[in-house]
């Protein structure tokens, strides 16, 4: 199986490249921004793994893949917020060349990594399939644009029904692997027992159910 992998340097897709890696008949080919940053992760997780590095500006639709996976976006909400705006224009022009490359190719299967973001921000009550996505339309804020550019992307997706398209809407991600300079609650909890430092949070208890790389 042939597999497209965007933002190759996310999180997830590391992982994701790390288990894949482990087994015989995948050929990756892994597009990043941060070619060395790719090849680091390689040589340090992936004992003898074949995979292609390319730049962005090498795909097209004439490579062949039979699926194109993207993990494109802003995973840590610190660089999040330094993006603001500009998340949705990302978001926006790595989804649109996986959407041409499955229009020449339609028997390509797509899987974009969606966000939990994509309902908005209210979590009063857990998320269930009856849930619905609530933005304050007249009063959007810096933090509503990740949230958006998951949200506009999936709407994008539903519309092209002739196209086998997954968003996977990931909550909360944790991993051996973890980059705990991030600024995620469980990177957070993480700093504060290594670095023997008081942790601040509101008075709300705080409850979450995280993925892992075997899920």
């Amino acid at each position: 199986m042939k597999i497209a992998v965007f933002g190759a340097t996310s999180q997830i897709a590391k992982d994701l490249i790390i288990n894949l890696t482990l087994h015989s008949g995948y050929e990756l080919t892994l597009f990043g921004r941060d070619l060395p940053k790719v090849e680091t992760i390689l040589a340090r997780y992936c004992q003898k793994a074949q995979a292609n590095i390319l730049d962005y500006s090498c795909f097209h639709n004439d490579l062949d893949f039979d699926v194109i996976i993207n993990f494109v976006g802003v995973g840590d909400p610190a660089k999040a917020k330094d993006i603001g705006q500009k998340i949705i224009s990302i978001t926006e022009e790595y989804d649109n060349k996986s959407l041409s490359y499955i229009k020449a190719h339609p028997a390509c299967k797509y899987v974009f990594l969606s966000s939990g973001a994509a309902f908005g921000n209210d979590f009063s009550k857990p998320v269930n399939k009856d849930s619905k996505a609530v933005f304050d339309i007249n009063h959007l804020a810096s933090t509503d644009w990740y949230s958006i550019a998951k949200f506009c992307a999936e709407a994008k997706h539903r519309a092209m029904t002739n196209y086998n398209i997954i968003d996977i809407r990931v909550f909360n991600y944790f991993s051996a692997t973890q980059n705990f300079e991030s600024r995620f609650l469980m990177s957070d909890i993480v700093q504060s027992i290594l670095q023997n430092t008081v942790l601040l949070t509101t008075s709300e208890n705080i409850t979450r159910d995280f993925i892992n790389p075997i899920d």
